[in-house]
This record gives C-alpha cells, sequence and structure tokens, in this order.
C-alpha cells in the first residue's frame, strides 16, 4: 500500500518479495533493501500517468527479489533534492532533462522515444529565429519537461526571455489558450503538440527552425551498487514490460541497454 512522505512525494511503496534473478548470488552481507525515485509524468505527450506506476508496482512485486521503497516525485524539485540529499536514491527513472552525476550513477537505460521543444509563434509575426524572442515573452507551463528543455535552448543560444503565464496547465490547455489569444510572443511546447495545433489551425501558425530534444525517460543506478544488481534490475524489468498495460509500456519502451563503454558517461546536457 502507499504511504505518504511529507510533500516531497505523492506516496511511497515497500515491494516485500525477494530479487531471486540477481540478488540471491550475492552474500548475505550484500544490501538487499533499495530505493527507486521515478518522476511522476507531466502532460506532455507520451508522459506516464500518476496511476500508472501502481501497476508498474504490482508487476515489480511480483518478479523483484529484494525490498524496493518506489518514491513517486510529484515535481521536478522534488527529484533534485532526493538526488542531492543525504540519503540518495539506489534507481532513478526521470525524463531525460535532469542529467546524472557520472561518478555517481550508471544510466542504465534510454528511451528511443524522445520529447522534443520547439517554439511556435503567429505566421504573420516577425519573429524568423531564436535570437528574434531576445527579452520577448513565451508562454510556457516551468514544471513541464519541455520547459526545461527550451530553457537549454534558449541558453544555449545567449537568449534572454520570459517564460511563464501557464502554471498548472497541460500542454493541451496552453496550445487551445494561445490559439485563442495569442498575446505572447511564441508558445514553448512539445513538437507533437504544435503539430497538433497547426493541423487544426491550418496557416496560422509555424514553427521556428530550431528545437532541443531530449529522451523521454532514462534509468540509472547508483555506480555503488555490488556487481550484479544493476543488471538484475533491467532484466527483471524486461521480463515485466511486456506484461504492462500499453499506458504503462510506454515507460521502457524497446528496453535496450546502451553501450558498455557510456554507461559511466551519465547523462550530459
Amino acid at each position: 500500500m502507499f504511504t505518504c512522505h511529507g510533500t516531497s512525494w505523492l506516496r511511497a511503496h515497500t515491494i516485500a518479495t525477494l530479487f531471486a534473478g540477481c540478488l540471491f548470488a550475492l552474500p548475505c552481507s550484500a544490501q538487499s533493501h533499495f530505493t527507486l525515485d521515478v518522476l511522476a509524468g507531466d502532460s506532455a505527450p507520451g508522459a506516464l500517468p500518476k496511476a500508472a506506476y501502481a501497476e508498474l508496482v504490482a508487476h515489480l512485486d511480483d518478479t523483484l527479489a529484494a525490498r524496493f521503497t518506489l518514491r513517486v516525485m510529484t515535481t521536478r524539485r522534488h527529484l533534485e533534492a532526493s538526488l542531492s540529499g543525504a540519503t540518495a536514491p539506489h534507481f532513478v527513472l526521470t525524463d531525460g532533462v535532469i542529467p546524472f552525476s557520472s561518478r555517481d550513477y550508471t544510466v542504465l537505460h534510454t528511451s528511443p522515444e524522445r520529447l522534443t521543444a520547439v517554439l511556435l509563434v503567429p505566421h504573420a509575426s516577425t519573429i524568423r529565429s531564436l535570437q528574434d524572442l531576445q527579452g520577448k515573452k513565451l508562454l510556457a507551463n516551468r514544471e513541464h519537461a519541455v520547459t526545461v528543455l527550451g530553457t537549454r535552448l534558449l541558453s544555449r543560444h545567449g537568449v534572454d526571455a520570459q517564460l511563464g503565464g501557464g502554471n498548472h496547465f497541460s500542454e493541451e490547455a496552453l496550445a487551445r489558450h494561445y490559439a485563442q489569444f495569442p498575446g505572447r510572443d511564441a508558445l514553448l511546447t512539445s513538437l507533437s503538440t504544435a503539430e497538433a495545433l497547426m493541423t487544426r489551425h491550418p496557416d496560422l501558425f509555424r514553427l521556428l527552425p530550431e528545437r532541443e530534444s531530449a529522451p523521454r525517460w532514462v534509468l540509472a543506478g547508483r555506480a555503488a551498487l555490488p556487481e550484479g544488481v544493476n543488471e538484475g534490475l533491467l532484466a527483471s524489468l524486461q521480463a515485466t514490460s511486456g506484461e504492462l498495460s500499453p499506458a504503462s509500456r510506454k515507460l521502457l519502451p524497446a528496453f535496450k541497454r546502451p553501450p558498455r563503454e557510456t554507461l559511466t558517461a551519465g547523462l550530459g546536457r
């Protein structure tokens, strides 16, 4: 059953079954109680709904052979605080926006599904490139992963723009609002949302050429874990992912381990 952990995350679930496939061969003194921190999906297309984590927990319950505590983080700030806390989680499942320290974490799985941030402007706008957004107002929800990607894009090009006005709204709601009230200079959103908006309103909007992408999901494990533990978690997740519902299966699509030489490289910006 889920239990509350203050305001830092929605719920926690303790998995009390044994991780037979990968941990029983470890010495009795080896650690067998781990934490798995997951970031609750935002409203961008491809995000996992919070309710789907309960299903994931049920499948891990049936297959893993160690005690796991699953902690669902409601915001990116909560997850970042967890990573920098005195007791860091053993495993982290998040979107590709948060970088992992290559010294502390090994990237175990990078989803081939990607989230792409784009900037959408009215077709008649004089804005033609990212540089034209200097000092302009961009409609966005700061809690969305796509906004963090957009901020990274603007920063790399040295553009200082004002982002906001969309807190607590989904991407779909922001797109509808921008179509009805295009008061801000641009909409920062995902590529799929922008394409859907342009399909609904032909010849009304266009995309700027610059964009930024990141993996939709990244799974990382503590580099200091005993040999075989990370591999065991991967094997167990791979064994269960095929049994998940279509909605939950988006969590770890086309499960494939990165090349070994990249495992300690972390997740760069």
